[in-house]
């Protein structure tokens, strides 16, 4: 859905944070990422907020058709609304 030129997603920028990457991959191995949502929760006046979100994100990181990593990360947002 949404793609950028700008920055350039291989072993080596993201091994900057997470090394095993460019030690296991090597160096300069193009890489995607695919960032899914799901089990949206939306809660009003909840944690002292006036809008709270729970969701869940799935991350994935690929080269090519192969998946390398992939894990699953719990979320909460929040926002003021003003109405």
């Amino acid at each position: 859905m949404f793609h950028t030129d700008i920055f350039e997603f291989t072993s080596t920028s993201i091994g900057q944070y997470i090394p095993l990457f460019t030690r296991v991959y090597g160096e300069e191995l193009p890489l995607k990422m695919i960032l899914t949502f799901k089990d949206f929760d939306v809660n009003f006046g909840r944690y002292d907020t006036p809008l709270n979100l729970e969701y869940t994100t799935d991350v994935t990181i690929m080269t090519g058709d192969k998946e390398l990593f992939s894990d699953e990360i719990r979320m909460i947002s929040s926002a003021l609304v003003n109405i």
